[in-house]
């Protein structure tokens, strides 16, 4: 089972960042300015969330560099117990949902 979305979604850079290129669509280098996380880290992040869809490439360039925007148009958790349940929609209407068990969350930590 990909435990990859659930674990990069509750990141708190990764957080940040989709909120922010939700609002505005930026390159790496605006991201790290306006949100003061180091490139490297925030090069890492958009690279996995891009990995896994969670942003896309805007198609226009700012100073040479790819510019990003979300792909997320709704993102949920819950918890209930021992279970955690994750939504996704897309912006495309797609939707990815993720259903665990909280204690083989913990194994794999």
């Amino acid at each position: 089972m990909d435990f990859q979305i659930p674990r990069l979604t509750c990141d708190e850079d990764t957080g940040r960042i989709l909120s922010f290129i939700s609002l505005r669509p930026s390159c790496v280098r605006e991201i790290s300015r306006m949100l003061n996380i180091p490139m490297a880290r925030c090069y890492r992040r958009i690279r996995e969330m891009e990995e896994r869809d969670l942003v896309k490439r805007d198609g226009d360039k700012r100073d040479g560099a790819d510019v990003y925007r979300s792909n997320l148009k709704f993102f949920r958790m819950m918890i209930e117990g021992e279970h955690l349940c994750q939504e996704l929609e897309f912006e495309d209407g797609s939707r990815k949902t993720f259903d665990f068990d909280v204690g083989l969350l913990m194994e794999e930590a």
